[in-house]
């Protein structure tokens, strides 16, 4: 008889899958009812209500074994938020629940786009003034209700 830890599907060790898909529905019940495509990779695929962000969110285990989640164009990985596996899920899950929050934000200047967490209040302005911004974005909310174009002057 095989070890439950070996099972695998759509490349997808299904231990490691169905452990994290508890931990975030327990962290973020709003995710019970959001499925994902049948025979897709995905744990969660949730469109957005915010129309200029039609990707919308999706969640993921990349390479079968590490969570990984998508915010319209934008992808980050739980191996990126913390070393052991555990803070990298629990920073990951916290992600998903500030983008619901229209507290992870996309900001587009220009031709670029990245996210933003407008948890810390210096963010923006830090943004604002980087020499690699042109002074103003454009704020992009999951819900729509809080986009805006912001430039210094604004703050």
């Amino acid at each position: 008889m095989r070890d439950s830890s070996s099972h695998t599907r759509n490349g997808v060790s299904t231990e490691i899958a169905e452990a994290f898909k508890a931990r975030l529905l327990a962290a973020i019940p709003a995710l019970r009812d959001a499925g994902a495509p049948s025979g897709s990779k995905k744990i969660i695929q949730l469109s957005c209500p915010n129309p200029k962000i039609p990707e919308g969110l999706a969640i993921w285990m990349e390479g079968g074994t590490v969570p990984s989640l998508g915010f319209g164009p934008w992808q980050g990985h739980a191996s990126l938020v913390g070393k052991k596996a555990e803070a990298g899920w629990d920073g990951l899950i916290d992600f998903a629940g500030a983008i619901l929050h229209d507290q992870l934000v996309l900001v587009r200047d220009g031709g670029w786009l990245q996210v933003l967490d407008l948890r810390d209040e210096d963010a923006l302005e830090e943004l604002l003034t980087s020499k690699f911004c042109s002074g103003g974005v454009e704020v992009l909310t999951w819900s729509g209700s809080g986009d805006r174009q912001v430039g210094l002057d604004d703050l």
